[in-house]
């Protein structure tokens, strides 16, 4: 899409956390730069969770961006990414998804009012290892997530001012931070 020629501060910051896994980036921005949104509304940072080690050479659309991450865990990348976002609506995915076109619009429409997620299909990777493995037999069941008051990272949008109120995610944690939201 193309942007309109003025724009202010973007209204969504895509936060996207990566530990090595930069192969996956240009479909996932492929998929962002898909979104019905003009892509002024919306930033997009990509945490290199491997710091100091540099990505490699990427082709960044326009509203991207990519952030150092010096401390471990994906949960102090999406910190990190949260620090520097910019807009009123923190939207936290990973690496390897792919977000429909219209996805952004329909996580996000309406006030900041509060924590929303949509679900997270999952795909079989071409040499699955045990964790990818264990996440197709299980799936990520979102919805039941969302029954018991949070959400998976992969899909979640969360107001930026009531998650700078919270404090953020528990950066020590290594996994189920997801659950603090």
């Amino acid at each position: 899409m193309n942007p309109p020629a003025e724009a202010g501060p973007p209204d969504i910051s895509v936060i996207v956390p990566v530990h090595r896994h930069w192969d996956l980036v240009p479909a996932l921005l492929e998929a962002l730069e898909a979104q019905t949104l003009e892509t002024t509304r919306f930033e997009i940072l990509i945490v290199n969770n491997d710091a100091p080690a540099p990505p490699p050479p990427l082709a960044l659309p326009p509203n991207a961006r990519i952030l150092p991450c010096m401390g471990p865990g994906s949960y102090a990348a999406r910190n990190a990414g949260a620090g520097e976002a910019r807009g009123r609506w923190l939207v936290f995915t990973d690496a390897d998804c792919r977000p429909v076109s219209g996805w952004l619009t329909a996580l996000t429409g309406g006030a900041p009012d509060g924590l929303r997620a949509g679900p997270v299909e999952m795909e079989a990777p071409a040499d699955p290892n045990a964790f990818a493995i264990y996440d197709l037999l299980r799936g990520i069941p979102q919805a039941v997530y969302v029954s018991h008051g949070y959400a998976t990272t992969a899909n979640l949008a969360v107001p930026a001012d009531i998650f700078r109120g919270l404090g953020g995610f528990d950066a020590a944690r290594r996994s189920g931070g997801d659950a603090e939201f």
